[in-house]
């Protein structure tokens, strides 16, 4: 995103799943955090 530089959604998409993967295949918790910017101002 050029406002924030974070990821995109289709990135995000990408690396959560390959998380989820990951976490399933080693048995172990995965956590997620998310922040809603409504609102946000530069």
């Amino acid at each position: 995103d050029g406002l924030t530089g974070l990821a995109n959604r289709s990135l995000l998409h990408n690396r959560l799943a390959e998380a989820i993967s990951r976490a399933r295949r080693h048995q172990r918790g995965l956590a997620l955090l998310y922040l809603d910017l409504d609102g946000f101002k530069p």
